[in-house]
């Protein structure tokens, strides 16, 4: 059976470094990766420092360093973490215009290549639908209102675009909320968890539906999608659980699994309208077989286990 060979770009971030760490154990595929000038996650795990299969690289340049890349290791497929999403920057439209630059400059450097690729796989956002009450489906309407989201929508119909130009498929996986441990960033959950008696926690959105996916869970999901990339023809693919869950129903698990009540931790701004944002996956289901996936309640166990500092009771 012929292996297939995924470059993987943006390896530095929660979902390319965990991604990487496990496609590197997996013998069905054939890995390299790409990081930016951060690399702490993949410096700090000696396992997947030593396997010695990433390339520094600078998506906002373009640059002869990914078209050698490409020319060399010639992948089948390419997944593009790379995406900044850090809702705190100062210039509101630093997403919008850097991620695109980015997405372009990388279809750039494969287009000057003579690789041949098969399939591109760009990392999408739950954030790029409209809201609604009903599990959204891939073709119901975009209506991002972060830049963040904005900007994956453009990189979105620019990609389509692109590939139909060149051959090749192009998906945007729109991805839910991803839940893990992660010492270089904190999720809602774990922010959460880690308050302390005297701390508060406030909520922009309290009236908020969420769809809370496990890291494990995503990691397995993408590399079946892999598996299965010849036979996707789909432009988008959500991935989710299906299983939504209100926040203050959230609130109230965490307060149950910590054995101490967080609702004087809580601080609301404003509760606004009803935001609900949970993925419909009969499309996913159509294209993998999914295993069982954790629920909240598991994810929240495996949370306090791998987090010994969290005040219990």
């Amino acid at each position: 059976m012929q292996k297939t060979r995924v470059l993987a770009l943006g390896c530095n971030g929660l979902l390319g470094f965990n991604f990487a760490k496990e496609v590197l154990k997996n013998k069905t595929f054939v890995f390299r990766g790409t990081y930016n000038k951060n690399s702490y996650r993949i410096e700090s795990d000696q396992s997947t420092r030593e396997q010695k299969n990433f390339l520094q690289y600078n998506p906002n340049v373009h640059s002869r360093k990914l078209i050698t890349e490409l020319n060399d290791f010639q992948p089948n497929v390419v997944v593009n973490f790379i995406g900044n999403s850090n809702l705190f920057e100062k210039s509101k439209k630093k997403h919008e215009v850097q991620n695109l630059k980015s997405l372009k400059n990388i279809l750039l450097s494969i287009e000057s290549s003579k690789s041949n690729i098969e399939h591109f796989f760009n990392i999408g956002s739950a954030q790029e639908y409209k809201h609604s009450l009903h599990p959204l489906k891939e073709s119901d309407p975009l209506a991002p209102k972060s830049e963040y989201a904005k900007s994956k929508v453009k990189c979105h119909k620019y990609g389509l675009k692109w590939a139909s130009q060149n051959d090749i498929k192009f998906t945007t996986l729109r991805v839910f909320n991803v839940i893990g441990n992660d010492q270089f960033k904190e999720n809602v959950i774990l922010k959460l968890m880690r308050l302390k008696s005297d701390e508060k926690l406030v909520f922009q959105q309290f009236n908020a539906i969420r769809d809370f996916v496990y890291i494990g869970d995503f990691i397995s999901i993408l590399m079946d999608i892999i598996s299965n990339h010849k036979k996707i023809k789909h432009d988008a693919i959500n991935i989710g659980t299906g299983v939504p869950i209100k926040i203050p129903d959230l609130i109230g698990l965490i307060s149950q699994s910590l054995k101490r009540d967080l609702t004087n931790n809580i601080s609301v701004k404003a509760k606004g309208k009803l935001n609900s944002n949970y993925a419909n996956i009969s499309r996913l289901k159509k294209i993998i077989r999914i295993k069982k996936l954790k629920s909240i309640d598991e994810i929240l166990r495996i949370l306090i286990k791998e987090n010994t500092n969290i005040n219990i009771g």
